[in-house]
């Protein structure tokens, strides 16, 4: 009843709203109005369970924008209603762009993808083997191009590119594709030029607190980085699009090249290009990206098999945070998903249509007992992403945690044998997660989860989420060579699992008396990242 009540509370604080929506049709449109409006229907609902106060949408068929919609609030103090003017940083969809500028060089002969970094950066300290080609497919860590792992030397492009022009990086992006697509209206990184002149237009900054409660949260820092740091709107990333699209940016070669998956050194197809993930859904090519920052959340996705671009804009982590989506998976998402169901997907031959994400479980059980193959596939990928929702919320309201395990009980009971051969880490986080709350009869699925994941064992991060997992279990011997492995990656940028990685590993030899303790628990504090106070029980350790 409580995950019923918080979601109808954000339902109808929404649907007042909604009267001063702005959704239209700007063009001939393949899509219709009904299709629009079922989808605008469900994504209110999918932002109401997700408190985010506001968001904007966009939708173009070809080089055109076609549809687009605003929702909700852009600044909750003063009841400002939401429009699709509205401005968002863009988090990491920054790194397309930054892409397309390293390619340019290369299509002008000034850079090759070959390139060593440290041709360019000597400074840096990594390895000579780290081509520019490999933080363009984040696969610069470990032995380079063994595994993709999402990673921050991403940024190290934009000191590459002003090395090479001699000119600052946001210099760069504006000559380059600002100004010649007339992207008036986008900004190359808080605080930058133009900044105060459209500042007021930002949407303001939320985040979810305890209780799910929404609070004011804060803008990302000031400047422009190859990893992330433009501002803009639908508009100018349709113009962005358009661009890439009719070949303004990029000749059409090095676009494809750009949008073509990366293969491992073992042949292993990998769910990057170069600075897009690369995907499918139920057999289609998804080219695109998403980006999160702390209060914000951004996509942008293009699929050319329908010859549609879709654009989200949202001042709240939480529609891109719940997907789970660093491992390159875009139907772990609800918002994907409901993108995907109202103009991806194949229509059913025999006029049967899902029903919404968050129907009853009654509703999907009458259905599920008569689909044909096709479309308890597509069931099959909304209800993972409404697991993936509920799961994720489950921290905010402790009642998503039943609801979550209700869906979960409802995809066993009708795909047991999909999901045992699912090798998939998106769902390892909330299936851990969830283990952690207590919810046991999910170990020997995450068992076999993890057994058809080896292949994506040479990641730090799911190294980390597998000891995790044997830890919870109080299976130490068996949590350590994970955790070890991710503490002790040679060639790795440091981000937020090894630390917690690098103490746990510290712990358990501690546990087992062993000398070797010390050498973790003193790396854990040097770094200084107390993730989960882990700098507090290293140093309690080491007394």
């Amino acid at each position: 009843m409580k995950v019923y009540l918080f979601h109808l509370k954000y339902l109808l604080f929404w649907g007042c709203l909604m009267t001063s929506c702005k959704e239209k049709a700007l063009g001939q449109m393949q899509i219709n109005n009904s299709q629009t409006s079922a989808f605008l229907e469900e994504v209110t609902r999918i932002g109401s369970s997700l408190a985010v106060p506001g968001m904007t949408l966009g939708i173009m068929q070809g080089d055109s924008l076609v549809w687009e919609a605003a929702i909700g609030q852009a600044d909750r103090a003063r009841s400002v209603a939401m429009n699709t003017s509205h401005l968002f940083p863009l988090a990491s969809i920054s790194k397309t762009m930054a892409a397309v500028l390293v390619l340019q060089l290369v299509e002008q002969g000034r850079l090759r993808l070959d390139d060593a970094v440290l041709e360019y950066l000597p400074q840096e300290k990594i390895p000579e083997s780290v081509k520019i080609h490999h933080l363009l497919s984040h696969t610069s860590e470990g032995l380079p191009q063994t595994f993709f792992e999402y990673s921050s030397r991403y940024g190290l492009l934009a000191d590459v590119l002003e090395k090479i022009t001699q000119k600052k990086y946001y210099q760069v992006m504006e000559s380059n594709i600002l100004k010649p697509l007339k992207m008036q209206r986008s900004i190359p990184g808080v605080g930058a030029k133009g900044y105060e002149r459209l500042s007021a237009q930002i949407a303001k900054p939320y985040r979810l607190g305890d209780n799910g409660k929404i609070l004011l949260g804060y803008l990302p820092s000031e400047g422009l980085k190859s990893s992330t740091g433009m501002v803009s709107c639908i508009e100018d990333l349709a113009k962005y699009a358009k661009g890439l699209y009719q070949g303004e940016l990029l000749q059409a070669d090095t676009r494809q090249k750009m949008w073509t998956n990366t293969q491992s050194l073992a042949r292993d197809t990998l769910p990057y290009g170069l600075g897009w993930f690369i995907g499918n859904t139920e057999g289609k090519k998804i080219i695109w990206h998403y980006g999160q920052e702390a209060c914000f959340s951004t996509v942008l996705m293009y699929i050319p098999e329908k010859d549609l671009t879709f654009i989200m804009l949202a001042n709240s982590a939480a529609l891109s945070e719940h997907g789970q989506m660093l491992s390159g998976n875009p139907n772990r998402s609800a918002l994907f998903t409901a993108f995907f169901k109202h103009f991806v997907w194949d229509k059913s031959t025999q006029n049967m249509e899902l029903p919404a994400w968050d129907a009853p479980l009654a509703q999907w059980k009458t259905g599920l007992d008569v689909y044909p193959d096709a479309l308890k596939s597509q069931a099959k990928e909304v209800l993972l992403s409404r697991f993936m929702l509920q799961s994720y919320m489950s921290k905010y309201q402790p009642s998503y945690q039943q609801a979550s395990m209700q869906t979960w009980m409802l995809l066993a009971k009708y795909f047991s044998a999909d999901l045992e051969q699912l090798a998939d880490a998106q769902l390892l986080f909330p299936l851990i997660e969830l283990i952690q709350q207590e919810e046991y009869s999910l170990i020997p699925i995450t068992e076999i989860i993890i057994e058809n994941t080896k292949e994506g064992m040479r990641s730090p991060y799911i190294q980390y989420l597998v000891g995790k997992f044997y830890y919870l279990l109080h299976e130490e011997n068996r949590a350590l060579p994970y955790f070890k492995a991710a503490a002790d990656m040679p060639n790795f940028k440091l981000r937020w699992y090894q630390p917690l990685a690098t103490y746990y590993t510290g712990e358990i030899l501690d546990n087992q008396h062993s000398p070797k303790a010390a050498i973790y628990l003193r790396r854990v504090i040097n770094w200084g990242w107390n993730e989960d106070d882990v700098v507090v029980k290293a140093r309690q350790r080491l007394k």
